[in-house]
């Protein structure tokens, strides 16, 4: 075999493997992805759920979020139009529109910077205005 088509052959195979490899990344990519997705959609249904079971209770719904990846990805989401998982977050919102509310999430701490964290809850839309908001919080709608 010349040296010319032994290159070229281990070229080849050199290719083929990159191509593998690049193929099992992107399998890696996706699983990953789906799971952060499915992570997110199961944090926001169980609020939902709760603040739903909450309210028919007769009680005033709220939760505290301290865990990093969730308050991040909400600072992101509330903020923004094009964020990661950002369709979550609007059927999110949608659902609560359509029952007449509002979401407000609302960064807080304790004030010596030390604990910081994320709420979120809703509120009635106030009769004749689009989005009911009555200032002083991050209203999304």
């Amino acid at each position: 075999m010349k040296l010319g088509a032994k290159l070229q052959e281990t070229i080849a195979e050199l290719e083929a493997a990159n191509i593998k490899g690049l193929a099992a990344q992107a399998t890696a990519d996706m699983t990953k992805i789906k799971a952060e997705r499915d992570h997110f959609r199961i944090f926001l249904d169980n609020i939902r759920e709760d603040f739903s079971a909450t309210i028919k209770s007769g009680r005033v719904p709220m939760t505290k979020i301290t865990e990093s990846r969730h308050t991040d990805w909400l600072e992101k989401v509330s903020g923004s139009i094009d964020a990661p998982h950002q369709d979550l977050w609007n059927q999110f919102v949608s659902f609560f529109k359509t029952e007449a509310l509002r979401v407000n999430v609302n960064n807080e701490h304790d004030g010596v910077g030390k604990h910081s964290w994320t709420t979120i809850s809703v509120a009635p839309v106030k009769p004749g205005t689009r989005d009911g908001s009555f200032g002083g919080k991050r209203t999304v709608i």
